[in-house]
């Protein structure tokens, strides 16, 4: 569990950071784990048990419950160009309440 932030927009900032490498490069499962694995290097999420499912130009990583953390999304040419978060999923995995 992600204890080290204080704020849900603390995690939701620190995933953005690392997304934002990604940005351009093909979303494809490959990427996605690689993605997984940049939150596991640079946050304190558990990732050990999460999943990375690509169907056509989204990518979506699950966390260990099956609950959708985020969702990739690639263009025409299926660059990375956007991606949404669940916040829900992450105020569950991580005990925050979003600020108000």
């Amino acid at each position: 569990m992600a204890k080290e932030y204080s704020t849900i927009n603390e995690a939701v900032y620190s995933l953005n950071n690392i997304l934002d490498v990604f940005v351009d490069r093909f979303c494809t499962f490959e990427n996605g784990c690689e993605i997984v694995s940049d939150i596991t290097a640079y946050t304190p999420f558990d990732t050990s048990d999460w999943g990375v499912y690509e169907e056509g130009r989204i990518v979506t990583i699950y966390n260990n419950d099956a609950e959708a953390v985020m969702q990739i999304f690639g263009d025409n040419n299926n660059r990375i160009y956007n991606w949404k978060f669940s916040i829900s999923t992450i105020q569950n995995m991580t005990g925050l309440k979003e600020e108000e």
